[in-house]
């Protein structure tokens, strides 16, 4: 952590210098680490270990701050020399002398002085957006917004760090920094064509704990891995029970769908799936079936899945969640399609489970209730909507239109935007601008100035809201931008922006080719060929290969990207 104060004579007052008298203002002690410290003549270090593990056994982390002493005297900036404040980090998770790398380093970086830090951090954070992003053309506002919303997600995860991402980031205590199938689900995606290092270290924090979603499942005499709905750093369910009140860590079970389905979007993305499933991948993919195939119930007609909460947390305990039900059934087909592919016989019971899990329909409205005994109750977020987007389950359109239309009225206006974007992807998808445009345009009240920072909610709720930045930067790839990822090509169907004149999805990483996406309204679809190797375009019709350094414009969509 890095600060300078400099002088700049920007009123051309001929001062050349000033003198400065800062004081320390260190807070309340911690209530979580107990540290200590030792002043040196130029810095202080700080040590302490945590006060409370997450079990018994689990490691007690120490934590090591080396920061710049604060001088009582007065300090003196010029115009030449900017001052400088730097605090350095370890903890023994990187290394089992956390005090002397700490130090090591802090000397290292304060030696570098002021200048050639903020070019190294510059020169860093270049790097990163060359790898992949989105760029908007003719609407700046919306831009900054845009790049505001990828930046608050690369703020907070790193692809040589796999510790996961929280809803409110690291830079609030929002959810006690825990991990929830918000990263899955609403964060993952965006990263996964335009970062997909980062999202690969996503996909192995969880692979990292999948012995104790193993453990938690036996502890209910339950097969295969139930992962934790709040999930830290030892992968224990960490869901404050609350005396009874908090039973999301029991009955949203949904989240270990969301992880499957995520390791699945990757796999199709990898020009070879295998060493992703060697490294954990298929571990995942196939305990999930397995505790799929456990927890079902069978009522000599259909598998039933009882006592769960859905995505819409307002409806408390329920039976047989559309939403849930449906990803347990693609889990399950997901795991035998894994297996086949490797030469492997997958349970029999996988396959009738999922063609013969109750999907909840309406026949009167011609719809998908919420859950089994739903009437017509306001929800908190998208919940039955998501079977369209983000898991693409195959429905009539009328059915598909009568479930969009009916349930985005249906929840609240100040509910928590968790998904919200689904609405606007899934009625693009129908070809139905003009709701996809209105919803999409009420994301804008969740992003308040002036860094263009995301709220949970309208009124109230957490504020540095990753989850809700994910899911913005959602409308553009997935909405707007038409991209899905089929199980053997990159389907991409576009339509114009409705406040810009164009978009940009820069360095797309797609089965080990890179490649440019852009659309304007006036020209189409152009696909370039960034660096080596060629790309195949399939547009149904005719097939066209795109060499490096070339470009393709179309105007008839979809196209594939094979």
């Amino acid at each position: 952590m890095i600060h300078d104060i400099a002088l700049l004579d920007t009123a051309q007052c001929n001062q050349s210098a000033v003198n400065l008298f800062l004081s320390v203002n260190a807070g309340d002690p911690s209530a979580d680490i107990d540290f200590s410290s030792q002043t040196f003549e130029d810095k202080t270090k700080y040590s302490g270990y945590i006060q409370e593990t997450e079990t018994w056994n689990s490691t007690r982390v120490q934590v090591v701050e080396v920061s710049t002493l604060i001088s009582s005297q007065p300090y003196t900036v010029t115009l030449e020399t900017p001052l400088l404040f730097l605090s350095s980090f370890c903890t023994n998770l990187e290394s089992s002398n956390a005090s002397a790398v700490a130090l090591r380093n802090y000397d290292e970086y304060y030696n570098l002085g002021a200048v050639k830090l903020s070019e190294s951090h510059r020169q860093s954070w270049k790097q990163l957006w060359s790898e992949g992003g989105i760029e908007i053309t003719g609407n700046l506002r919306l831009a900054q917004r845009v790049n505001a919303s990828l930046y608050a997600i690369l703020s907070n995860v790193r692809s040589d760090w796999p510790f996961g991402v929280s809803p409110g980031g690291i830079g609030t205590n929002a959810y006690n920094g825990h991990v929830f199938w918000d990263m899955e689900t609403w964060v993952y995606p965006s990263l996964l064509l335009l970062q997909p290092s980062i999202a690969r270290s996503l996909l192995e924090y969880r692979i990292q704990r999948v012995p104790r979603a193993i453990q938690k499942s036996s502890f209910y005499h339950l097969s295969g891995a139930w992962f934790p709905w709040e999930s830290a750093f030892t992968g224990v369910e960490c869901c404050p029970f609350n005396g009874g009140k908090n039973t999301e860590g029991l009955l949203e079970i949904h989240i270990n769908g969301d992880i499957s389905f995520a390791c699945m979007q990757y796999l199709r993305c990898q020009v070879d799936p295998v060493p992703f499933l060697e490294e954990g991948g298929k571990n995942i993919i196939e305990q999930v079936a397995n505790f799929w195939a456990s927890r079902v119930r069978y009522n000599g007609t259909f598998y039933l899945i009882d006592n769960v909460q859905p995505p819409d947390e307002s409806a408390g305990r329920v039976n047989n969640s559309v939403y849930t039900n449906s990803i347990a059934a693609l889990s399950l087909t997901n795991a035998i399609s894994v297996l086949e592919m490797l030469g492997e016989a997958p349970p029999a019971a996988w396959s009738n489970i999922a063609n013969n899990l109750l999907i909840p329909f309406d026949t009167t409205l011609q719809g998908h209730p919420e859950y089994e005994g739903y009437n017509g109750e306001m929800i908190n977020q998208a919940d039955t909507i998501l079977m369209q987007y983000p898991l693409g389950i195959k429905m009539s359109e009328a059915v598909a239109h009568n479930d969009l239309s009916y349930y985005q009225k249906k929840t609240r206006k100040n509910g928590y935007f968790t998904g919200d974007n689904a609405y606007s992807i899934a009625w693009l998808a129908l070809n139905e601008y003009d709701s996809g445009v209105q919803q999409y345009r009420r994301s804008f009240s969740h992003i308040r100035g002036p860094f263009d920072v995301w709220w949970e909610k309208v009124r109230g709720g957490h504020s540095h809201f990753i989850t809700g930045a994910g899911g913005f930067l959602q409308n553009f790839i997935f909405g707007f931008g038409g991209i899905r990822i089929l199980t053997d090509t990159l389907m991409i169907d576009p339509v114009g922006l409705p406040d810009a004149d164009g978009y940009l999805f820069r360095h797309v990483d797609y089965k080990g080719k890179t490649f440019d996406v852009s659309f304007d309204k006036t020209s189409g679809l152009t696909i370039e060929k960034s660096l080596n190797t060629m790309i195949c375009v399939n547009t149904g019709e005719s097939k066209y290969q795109i060499n490096a350094g070339q470009a393709a414009t179309f105007t008839v969509f979809p196209v594939y990207i094979e």
